[in-house]
């Protein structure tokens, strides 16, 4: 290869090949020096092709090729340049014939203020040209790619490339780059003045291009920016005031009024608004196809609030407010600058990035949270599989025959572990969140809906200090939802049969330690009561309605819920017909079980029970001797079968605490049994099994023409608990001095009367079923263990944990213990 001294070789070249009058180019003195050419890169897919026919001609050296669009004062056409090898646009006047000197200057000026705007987003004039033939013309970088409003018409009509292409956030992007363009263009001190989507470009490789400046103008303040040639070119373009230049519809409200004189800045600003808008909502601000209505409308005032123009594209708040302050009518209320703009909307995007960053960590916490839940329910599951399997399985079995119940037990054991780390999991995802994006609406949602969930758990189990923690924290991220929810306000709706009853209302003072008493006592109204606002809360109604005994009615309002005695109206009754000595349970729900203190203790339910009288105490001694006699004078042997008698093996009696009365006689119960202990006519019976209890329901129902029958566990329990759940029959607290039961007198144990303790009564009216004796009910099975029957309450022999309300335990029916007794219950009678 040889060297070349290019200072002495290009100018000999010259001139020899002018000496030979061959054709002077750049490509022709390479050739001749011998300079390989590259060859010309060739683009995978053009726009504006040759039509056939092939070349429209040459202008200058520049070979033109094809048309790539004409506007109001020129064509831009697709031209070659051999020297160059590349594909450039050209821009020449259009029906030169026809220029005026005022279009020559606009197309003049056109091109030396853009050749001076140096920018990315700015298409760059390479040269200006003149030909012999007087075609003056500019030549630019050639720009691919579709318009602005190609794209908006297109996401417009949800053509599916271009929506997949053309994302939110990339159409953003493209908008701060067009408003970085003219704000630099501003800094430059040129003005626009036709800013529309048909004037930007956007490339195939993110170029993102505003184009045809052929109406721009210098503002006053730039005589030291552009050159004074710049100047006086422009100053032949400036048009008379009055005039009006732009797009209708783009253009400010003082250009669409012909304030040429004074325009700035601002003046662009609306414009860029103006494409701001159709962005967020794919919608022109004025769409109105007449162009002089679109101008008037600009003049009369903002264009409609883009949320409202296009509820269904979920415009945000804070670019709405953005888009409407860049077009505010008035310019001293607009924003300031084009950069302005554009840092506004790029504080959109990084808000949104971080809301992006902060909603994928919600996601993590929502998900942590499903597991929580879900780890509840399993809970829920194994807990009964629990009891099933205990039941099923006696105490003696091998280990072999356990391994399902210990594997459970293990599982039950470890779920409490991970519960704890999935609600870690919650906060510590929520948390990120929030470091992403102070406030977040998302995770403050999230996070008070978990503490309420954990505050109701929390109130559930009765843990008043993890309840008021999870409380403050539900308040701490509520929305405005929660707090109603946490005062609890409901409603009551009730109905009565007959209508009209008078209810007076009080209620339990649940935060008393043991007896809950009763407090503020009012006069709700006559039945029926519709949607009457109450405060959550446990209440003891009393229905008072002539000719009709008093009914004790227990209502228990939760958070924000309604109580609603449902369809059919609660009845009331005569005394005489409810009897004496019994309660009336009326209809309606109540929780049974959920007390993981208790034995045994199903699990929390909400169960309906319909109504049903209950006697206020239990069978005493001398009511059962009055049985023992009545099944004496026809099977003496029976009755003395069926005595109190004490505690003994498989179906063996230990003895008999009565004597057998002498021929002709009867059974009386005895001052002193055979062991010296005294007994009392008005204990409540006991030493009995739950086959003796239900033989003398069959007598006292043949005696009385009444159907007696032992209460179910579920009524059993609803008469102890009420409505609200409580854990004793006064309250939710415990001293032995409140009911009979081991420790409840100082030395021996020993049974006392009935209704001696006046606390142990339930809300309606049933005494001693927390202590005195023990219960059996008449269901014939203990859940699925038909050998057994289940009984409840405390007694005068046990420990305080067998006075709770959901304590319960299973004996087979012959079974004997000096604690067994019962009571009676029966139904209301048959409506009308």
């Amino acid at each position: 290869m040889k060297t070349l001294d290019l200072h002495e070789a290009i100018p000999a070249t010259i001139d020899e090949l002018d000496r030979l009058g061959e054709t002077i180019s750049v490509d022709v003195v390479l050739e001749t020096l011998g300079v390989a050419m590259v060859p010309s890169l060739q683009p995978t897919a053009r726009a504006g092709l040759a039509p056939e026919g092939g070349e429209l001609g040459c202008l200058g050296r520049f070979q033109l090729l094809a048309e790539l669009g004409q506007g109001g004062m020129g064509r831009v056409l697709e031209a070659r340049d051999p020297e160059l090898r590349r594909s450039v646009a050209v821009k020449v006047i259009a029906n030169p014939r026809w220029a005026t000197e005022a279009r020559l200057a606009r197309f003049v000026a056109e091109a030396q203020i853009t050749s001076q705007l140096e920018h990315p987003s700015i298409v760059p004039v390479h040269e200006m040209g003149i030909t012999l033939e007087g075609d003056l013309f500019f030549v630019m970088k050639k720009v691919e790619g579709r318009t602005l409003r190609s794209v908006l018409s297109a996401l417009g009509r949800g053509d599916p490339d271009t929506v997949a292409e053309w994302s939110h956030t990339k159409l953003l992007n493209a908008f701060v780059r067009i408003c970085n363009a003219v704000a630099y263009a501003h800094d430059r001190g040129v003005l626009h003045r036709d800013l529309k989507p048909e004037n930007v470009m956007l490339g195939a490789f993110g170029e993102v291009l505003v184009v045809d400046w052929g109406v721009a103008r210098l503002m006053d303040d730039t005589t030291e920016v552009v050159s004074s040639e710049a100047i006086e070119m422009v100053s032949l373009s400036k048009t008379v005031d009055g005039s009006t230049i732009g797009t209708p519809g783009y253009m400010s409200p003082e250009q669409a009024r012909g304030d040429l004189q004074g325009l700035d800045g601002r003046s662009d600003v609306w414009s860029l608004g103006a494409i701001l808008y159709e962005v967020l909502t794919f919608q022109a601000a004025y769409p109105d196809e007449n162009p002089y209505t679109r101008m008037f409308a600009v003049m009369a005032g903002a264009p409609a609030d883009p949320r409202e123009r296009a509820p269904a594209r979920s415009v945000p708040d804070e670019l709405a407010e953005v888009c409407l302050q860049a077009m505010a009518t008035d310019r001293d209320e607009r924003t300031r600058t084009a950069a302005d703009l554009a840092a506004a909307v790029e504080d959109f995007l990084a808000g949104s990035k971080r809301r992006e960053a902060a909603l994928r960590h919600v996601a993590e916490a929502e998900e942590a949270w499903d597991r929580y839940c879900a780890l509840a329910d399993e809970r829920e599951e194994l807990l009964a599989r629990e009891r099933a399997l205990d039941a099923s399985i006696p105490p003696w079995a091998p280990l072999e025959q356990k391994a399902e119940l210990r594997a459970v037990r293990r599982r039950l054991a470890g779920i409490g572990s991970e519960r704890t780390d999935r609600f870690t999991e919650v906060l510590a995802a929520c948390e990120k969140a929030q470091s992403q994006d102070p406030g977040n609406d998302a995770a403050s949602a999230l996070l008070a809906r978990v503490h309420y969930a954990r505050f109701e758990e929390a109130e559930a189990a009765r843990d008043e200090q993890a309840a008021r923690f999870h409380e403050q924290r539900t308040l701490l991220h509520d929305d405005g939802r929660w707090a109603a929810l946490l005062k609890g306000t409901g409603a009551l709706t009730l109905h009565t049969d007959p209508p009209g009853a008078e209810v007076v209302c009080e209620r339990y003072d649940t935060s008393a330690d043991l007896v809950w008493p009763l407090v503020e006592r009012r006069v709700l109204g006559s039945t029926p009561l519709v949607e009457l606002p109450l405060e959550q809360g446990s209440y003891l109604l009393t229905l008072r309605c002539p000719g009709r005994r008093d009914a004790r009615y227990p209502m228990f309002i939760t958070r924000g819920r309604r109580w609603d005695s449902g369809e059919v109206p609660v009845r009331l009754y005569a005394d005489s017909e409810i009897g004496e000595g019994l309660v009336y349970v009326p209809p309606g729900p109540c929780i049974r079980g959920g007390d993981a203190e208790a034995q045994e203790s199903l699990p929390r339910r909400v169960l309906q029970v319909d109504a049903f009288f209950l006697s206020v105490s239990p069978v005493t001694m001398q009511g059962y001797c009055d049985f023992i006699n009545a099944v004496h004078a026809r099977d003496p042997e029976e009755a003395w079968s069926r005595l109190p008698r004490q505690e003994a093996g498989i179906k063996s009696s230990g003895g008999q605490y009565w004597d057998r009365p002498g021929p002709g006689e009867i059974y009386r119960v005895p001052e002193m049994d055979r062991d010296g202990d005294r007994w009392d006519p008005a204990w409540a019976v006991a030493a009995i099994s739950w086959e003796d209890a239900v033989a003398c329901a069959a007598w006292r129902s043949e005696r009385d023409g009444i159907d007696w029958y032992l209460p179910s566990e579920l009524q059993w329990e609803k008469a102890a608990r009420g409505v609200d759940g409580r854990v004793f029959p006064w309250g939710n607290g415990f001293d032995p001095a409140l009911c009979k039961m081991r420790s409840s007198r100082p030395g021996r144990p020993q049974p006392e009367v009935v209704g001696a303790f006046a606390a142990d009564v339930s809300p309606y009216g049933v005494k001693d079923l927390a202590g005195g004796m023990r219960d059996w009910c008449g269901d014939v099975r203990y859940g699925d263990d038909t050998k057994r029957r289940p009984m409840r309450g405390g007694s005068w022999i046990t420990l305080a944990r067998s006075c709770r309300a959901a304590h319960r335990n299973g004996l087979e029916p012959w079974i004997v213990s000096a604690n067994h007794g019962f009571r009676l219950a029966r139904n209301p009678p048959a409506g009308d």
